[in-house]
């Protein structure tokens, strides 16, 4: 199982913790991360490309020169995810998101155990929604649209 995660970016040099997404790295093989530069006007793009450099067959830079928001940003990397077989859920969160990352353990059991879970939605891990497949197929249906929390997670189904 394979899991692509988008971080879009707007302004975050003093925010992005590195260290953070390096352990999570070196922690998790079960994720692939696709940052997306959206039109930043700091130091942003330099950060995420050496970072790149460092896992450069884990980590993906798309660099949108013009800021058009986050889920634009979201739906940037949703498509790269799109066309890759190999990625069998997509999911995001903010690039400022802190929280400790050994709470994925758990989302990787749950996705392993419960083989219907079509989506998974979390707000800083507090919160935990097991939605019907309708719902996800449709979600599916409308090319990726996001909901708009700081974490989630859609398993990806129909390829066009």
């Amino acid at each position: 199982m394979k899991v692509g995660i988008i971080i879009p970016c707007y302004n975050e040099e003093k925010r992005l913790n590195v260290d953070a997404f390096r352990k999570w790295l070196k922690d998790f093989n079960d994720f692939q991360i696709c940052f997306v530069n959206d039109g930043s006007n700091d130091n942003t793009l330099n950060i995420l490309t050496k970072f790149k450099q460092e896992y450069s067959d884990r980590i993906t830079v798309i660099n949108k020169k013009k800021n058009q928001g986050k889920s634009m940003a979201i739906k940037a990397g949703a498509r790269y995810f799109y066309s890759i077989s190999t990625i069998q859920y997509v999911g995001y969160f903010d690039a400022d998101f802190d929280s400790n990352f050994d709470d994925f353990d758990d989302l990787i059991k749950e996705l392993k155990q419960n083989k219907k879970l079509e989506m998974y939605f979390g707000n800083r891990v507090e919160m935990l929604h097991k939605i019907s497949k309708n719902v996800a197929s449709f979600i599916n249906d409308k090319m990726l649209r996001l909901i708009s929390l700081p974490f989630s997670i859609i398993k990806l189904q129909t390829r066009f």
